[in-house]
């Protein structure tokens, strides 16, 4: 199983147990003190959980680690046991059958975790924002924003365009050209080129929508035809939209931490 596998095995079981546990996904980031979209590239694979966070997930689910990993058969690994080649091997052998499975699994784990470490230093590494806040004047649609949580993703292309700002694509309102969980690159941007896609924060939510402003109407519109466009008539309304960005390039990420 390599590490895209068992990250979504891994992302399964979160799933599994915390419907068990009659939980939502926002239920369960307050417990672990992080966002909804967090959660959910735990449970799709995006993300994979490190072994503090799946204690902190034993815990929660009351169950044992081991149940967030595939069963393992140690005979398929072509580890003999019966064989005392080291005093590691000695040790091993002396445990009983479900420990021995249970050492095997984490020294995996390590060694999954090392690999991934070792082959950082060939990505390039981003600080995608969680959260932002941003305030608006009336002056309308400008982009006076500060960063207030973000965590780093890496990418293995090398022809990135040059960006202020990047973000997490949240739902699919905007597919096929941007999927969930994917990551926006955004330029600071003054005034607006109709038609051209922008991060947006409106009464407190942050959107990527194609935007248009005519006859005093601000418009965001969203490529999937299953949603509506979202009006804003500048001349009453009680805030104004907030243009974080242009933008200007997007990737699926590798790796997240």
């Amino acid at each position: 199983m390599d590490k895209e596998e068992l990250a979504k095995y891994i992302g399964s079981k979160i799933k599994e147990l915390r419907l068990i546990k009659n939980m939502t996904q926002s239920d369960l980031a307050d417990l672990l003190k992080t966002t909804k979209q967090t959660i959910g590239r735990y449970e799709k694979g995006l993300r994979r959980a490190n072994q503090d966070m799946l204690f902190e997930l034993s815990d929660i689910f009351e169950c044992s680690i081991d149940d967030f990993f595939p069963p393992i058969d140690l005979k398929e690994k072509n580890i003999d046991l019966s064989v005392n080649e080291t005093n590691h091997i000695h040790v091993l052998r002396k445990l009983k059958p479900k420990r021995q499975t249970k050492v095997y699994k984490y020294a995996e784990s390590e060694l999954k975790e090392q690999l991934d470490n070792d082959i950082v230093q060939f990505k390039q590494k981003i600080p995608v924002a969680l959260k932002i806040a941003a305030s608006s004047t009336d002056l309308g649609y400008r982009n006076d924003t500060d960063i207030a949580e973000y965590e780093n993703v890496y990418t293995d292309r090398d022809d990135l365009r040059n960006f202020d700002y990047a973000y997490y694509v949240s739902g699919d309102s905007m597919e096929p050209d941007y999927k969930e969980y994917d990551v926006v690159l955004v330029q600071r941007a003054y005034g607006v080129d109709n038609g051209s896609i922008y991060i947006v924060m409106h009464e407190e939510t942050l959107y990527i929508k194609q935007v248009r402003i005519n006859d005093g109407v601000f418009t965001m519109h969203s490529l999937n035809d299953k949603y509506d466009d979202i009006n804003v008539t500048l001349e009453d309304a009680e805030s104004y939209p907030v243009i974080i960005g242009k933008v200007v390039d997007s990737f699926t990420p590798l790796q997240v931490n």
